[in-house]
């Protein structure tokens, strides 16, 4: 993983855009958006230094997921969570998003249909989480019906906490009954 450093510059990061309380942030029972961890590639340029950007930026997106897993305190409904990635331009960074579904998430979701990276930015991101030696923890899949022409890639659980909806619910095309 990344350094101290690393990790205190995007907490401050995180603070700029308003995601640093965690609580405050997803843990209303009625929660559902997705929102970018950055919001101007200007603002990672700080991990140039350290290394592939994009490979630190799935890293620190995952370590984020991890905090709102566990920071939000599960209540009587379901909840999904996951990293988003999206990318406008091969030459540019990612741009991961935290996506917080709390309760009514089959409804609310019944819609999203992921399926396994086929190519292109799905299979990039894929290999970064396994090169990141997290693809025992983390499932890589992608939303191609959303947005059509735009691919999303979906990160999360293989095996969510107790509380959580996996993303295997949406997985190739079975629609997720209420």
């Amino acid at each position: 993983m990344s350094t101290f450093q690393v990790k205190k510059r995007f907490d401050a990061l995180l603070e700029k855009q308003h995601l640093a309380d965690i609580v405050s942030s997803f843990g209303d029972a009625d929660f559902f958006d997705e929102i970018p961890l950055y919001s101007r590639y200007s603002q990672v340029e700080f991990l140039k230094p350290y290394g592939d950007v994009n490979m630190l930026l799935v890293e620190l997106a995952l370590d984020y997921l991890d905090r709102v897993k566990s920071e939000i305190p599960i209540g009587k409904g379901k909840r999904f969570t996951a990293i988003t990635v999206i990318s406008d331009d091969d030459a540019e960074y990612i741009v991961p998003s935290i996506f917080v579904c709390n309760g009514n998430v089959k409804t609310r979701l019944r819609n999203l249909h992921l399926s396994s990276p086929s190519e292109g930015l799905g299979k990039r991101i894929e290999a970064l989480v396994k090169k990141a030696n997290l693809d025992s923890t983390y499932g890589v899949l992608e939303d191609r019906t959303t947005v059509p022409g735009d691919v999303r890639v979906f990160v999360s659980y293989n095996s969510p906490p107790q509380g959580f909806v996996s993303q295997q619910t949406f997985a190739d095309g079975v629609a997720a009954a209420p």
